[in-house]
């Protein structure tokens, strides 16, 4: 009887979980859609008091409530940019590279298996465990499963597109990383990942899927990857650093780690600044991109001024008909 009370409690508040996350986000990305967003500090503060302090006020511990705090940031995150994208995508694909991102984690756990084998080290120190053992495979894992999945994709057929399945990849992986950790540690924890661990993951995938956007739209073909590469060393090098206050800060016993906790604090907020901006440069161009598909150039504009006002190019549709079609864009490069 008390299993049956149990299991109607966490499916109400997976119902609930669901609701709430599709009212916020679809009311948040209504407004966001005529402004820009900008990171608000209020609602960091607030954030950051729950992931320090939430799991010491409520004193639950039932194994229902730590399920819905691992799956609670995933849904709101993934609602987010899910809602946000004006030509939203197939779901069915969206949950699709979403189980596909659970993959790197195996994928990453492999590559961690081949590199021991080679006896090269890279948790010695806490530089190469944050930028090398944890960053470099981690984002090269989730990287692997945009370009064998969605690169090819019909449904990937405009900039945004590549932020929204990138983030989907990146929050697959924080999902089962998520329950991996907080099966080892307690609800403290599953607050403390709600807060950093999933919404890092998840600007991580909006600074990649920014130049994989780039990278598949921009019109210069021979730009494509270094694109690719420069998204995924972007992607390393915030992951990396990331992890890296923390890893080193936990090697300290003394008072500058409270100081690296803050510095810890300040980054966060300052990824979550940077990564919203990419969103809105992304979003704008994604504007400027069915815009110039419907109102062709006109034909008073000179060869030079149309060549210097492209940001974006449909890639490979031409005498094959393929993906794509040939579009100008008024942006310059970003």
């Amino acid at each position: 009887m008390q299993k049956d009370v149990y299991f109607r409690l966490f499916i109400y508040l997976c119902t609930l979980e669901v609701k709430l996350a599709h009212k916020v986000t679809t009311h948040y990305s209504q407004n966001i859609m005529a402004h820009k967003i900008r990171p608000s500090k209020t609602l960091f503060i607030i954030l950051v008091l729950a992931a320090f302090c939430g799991a010491d006020l409520l004193q639950i511990t039932d194994p229902l409530f730590t399920g819905f705090m691992i799956c609670l940031p995933v849904v709101i995150l993934g609602g987010l940019i899910y809602f946000h994208d004006e030509n939203r995508e197939p779901f069915r694909q969206v949950l699709r590279v979403f189980a596909l991102g659970m993959l790197s984690v195996p994928l990453t756990l492999g590559i961690h298996y081949a590199i021991k084998l080679t006896g090269l080290d890279l948790v010695s120190t806490p530089f190469r465990q944050a930028f090398f053992s944890a960053a470099m495979i981690e984002e090269f894992s989730k990287l692997c499963i945009f370009m064998w999945v969605v690169w090819r994709m019909k449904d990937f057929d405009e900039p945004f597109d590549a932020m929204v399945y990138a983030c989907f990849i990146a929050l697959g992986f924080a999902f089962v990383e998520n329950i991996l950790y907080v099966a080892k540690g307690d609800i403290s924890v599953a607050f403390m990942r709600a807060v950093f661990a999933v919404p890092g993951h998840f600007f991580d995938g909006m600074i990649m899927g920014y130049f994989l956007a780039k990278a598949r739209f921009g019109r210069n073909p021979n730009m494509k990857i270094p694109f690719i590469i420069i998204g995924l060393l972007a992607a390393i090098i915030a992951h990396g650093t990331y992890d890296f206050i923390l890893m080193y800060s936990s090697t300290l016993n003394n008072s500058f780690s409270y100081v690296l906790t803050g510095v810890f604090i300040v980054f966060d907020y300052k990824l979550w600044g940077f990564s919203l901006n990419l969103l809105n440069k992304l979003q704008d161009q994604n504007a400027t991109f069915h815009t110039q598909q419907v109102e062709p150039i006109s034909e008073e504009t000179s060869a030079e001024e149309t060549k210097d006002n492209v940001l974006f190019t449909p890639q490979g549709r031409s005498e094959d008909n393929q993906e794509g079609e040939d579009f100008q864009s008024t942006d310059q490069h970003q």
